[in-house]
Parts: C-alpha cells; sequence; structure tokens
C-alpha cells in the first residue's frame, strides 16, 4: 500500500474523500437524487440566481466508471502536479480551470438552448494533465510493464482520446469547454506568473518564425557571385 498512500497528500485526500462521500451519498439515498443533480450540477437554475452551480459541480459525480477515472487522475496526476508546483498552484489549477470550463458549457448551453449535463471533475483534471504533459515533456514515464513514453507524447494521446470522445458525443459544449482547460493548463504550468512568460514565448515565437524563413533553392535569380 506504500506506493498508493505515498501520493495522498491531505489536499488530495480531501479531494478524494469529498468527491466520494457526495457519491456515495447519491447512489444509496435515491430520494435524493432529483434534488442533487438539480441544485449540485450545472443546470438552467444557475440563470435563477443558483451561482454555486459550477463549483459543486466539481464535486457532483452520476456515473461510476467517471467517478473512479477522475479519483484515479486525481491520485496519479494531482499528486504529482502538487509536489511540483506547490499546493495553492495546484488548486488554483484544479478550481479555477474546472469553474471556467463549467461557465463555458453555461455560455454555451444558453447560446444553444441545450443543457447538457456537466458533473465531475473531469475538466480539472484535463488541466492536471496537460500540466503535468507540459512540465516533464520528454522526460520518459513508464506506462504498463516496459511501456515507456514521453510525458508530452502520453498526454497528446490522451487528450485526443479526449477529443475524440467529445466528437462522439456529438456535445460541442464538452469540445469546447475541454480546448478551454486544455489550454489553461498548459500556461498555468511550472507555477505562479509562469502562464504570462509562456504565452509571451508562444507570441514571440510565432514572430521570429514570421520573421525569418527559411526558402528552399536560395532567393530566385541569386548568382553565386552575388554571394560573395
Amino acid at each position: 500500500m506504500r506506493p498508493i498512500t505515498e501520493r495522498l497528500s491531505p489536499v488530495i485526500k480531501f479531494l478524494v474523500i469529498a468527491n466520494t462521500l457526495v457519491f456515495v451519498f447519491y447512489l444509496f439515498a435515491t430520494n435524493w437524487r432529483e434534488f442533487m443533480v438539480q441544485h449540485l450540477a450545472v443546470s438552467e437554475r444557475i440563470l435563477a440566481g443558483e451561482i454555486w452551480q459550477p463549483f459543486t459541480a466539481l464535486f457532483f459525480h452520476v456515473d461510476p466508471l467517471s467517478f473512479f477515472f477522475n479519483m484515479l487522475g486525481l491520485w496519479w496526476g494531482g499528486a504529482t502536479i502538487e509536489r511540483q508546483v506547490g499546493t495553492r498552484w495546484f488548486l488554483t489549477i484544479f478550481f479555477v480551470t474546472g469553474v471556467i470550463a463549467n461557465l463555458v458549457i453555461v455560455g454555451w448551453s444558453v447560446w444553444t438552448g441545450f443543457w447538457p449535463p456537466a458533473t465531475g471533475c473531469g475538466s480539472s483534471l484535463i488541466a492536471v494533465y496537460v500540466a503535468f504533459g507540459t512540465i516533464y515533456d520528454r522526460q520518459p514515464i513508464r506506462m504498463l510493464g516496459n511501456l515507456v513514453l514521453e510525458a508530452r507524447i502520453f498526454i497528446a494521446i490522451l487528450m485526443g482520446f479526449v477529443v475524440l470522445m467529445d466528437l462522439a458525443s456529438g456535445v460541442r459544449a464538452y469540445l469546447v469547454s475541454h480546448l478551454v482547460v486544455m489550454l489553461m493548463g498548459y500556461l498555468m504550468a511550472g507555477g505562479r506568473g509562469e502562464w504570462l512568460k509562456r504565452l509571451w514565448g508562444s507570441a514571440r515565437a510565432k514572430r521570429v518564425r514570421r520573421r525569418y524563413q527559411v526558402i528552399e533553392g536560395g532567393r530566385r535569380g541569386t548568382r553565386p557571385e552575388d554571394l560573395n
């Protein structure tokens, strides 16, 4: 059990226990299910003043498979990122990206008139995973047995799977919100203030590439004696 418990910091324990208690209550308190879905998940009731929904939805799961993988993600990716960037910045990534993802779904739902179910902390963990791939980049990580992949490749595969699942579901709100948190996870990786540096560095790199282009074959019409 030691490899498991070593990853359970006080913050990770709190998030896992809080999610588990709410999920277990939802499973067994059948008379409360409709109330929980209406007031804890993101729904059109947010327009009636229930502004806490984008936050409470991060602790509310209705699907056992989603709950299992989200808790596994908290244990594996969340613990790693917390050790790397610190508890405060990890919590900032987790809650800010999750709430913004839910607000994106709200905005998309208001625009289209279709309100898809929005529950769980999956969007927060997408940002955590992207931060993981950004920080560890080319560092190899062992997956299963002798399977070893660079961190960025593993995360790219995982994010590609997320996008494919969103496209297969046909719910554009999920796709848009997940793309937003992927970008946020990249920008927020590395700690406080790093997101501004990453944003500026990306913009500057694009300007440099546009300014200095390599033209195959050299300049047309250039004679050898003109190069001396």
